[in-house]
């Protein structure tokens, strides 16, 4: 596992019901590619093929349903 500071880009991915999007950014923070892909076999190969281009790089993902149902059990409490 490499060490932070050795990374060259990292991803995002927000997590949807039909589609995803993803971001990588360089170590700068300069958004560097962006893909839309569909939650399909298909769209999870493109995005696969897109990240290998970087190489090993970290991935945070956003899934806005568990999100949103954190908050509303925050605000519930």
């Amino acid at each position: 596992m490499n060490h932070w500071p050795n990374y060259t880009h990292f991803a995002g991915l927000d997590w949807a019901s039909h589609h995803h999007d993803l971001i990588v950014v360089d170590a700068h923070g300069a958004i560097v590619d962006h893909l839309r892909f569909d939650h399909t076999a298909q769209g999870w190969s493109q995005c696969r093929e897109r990240l290998a281009a970087y190489g090993s790089l970290p991935v945070a993902m956003l899934n806005e349903q568990q999100m949103r149902e954190q908050i509303e059990g925050a605000d519930n409490a």
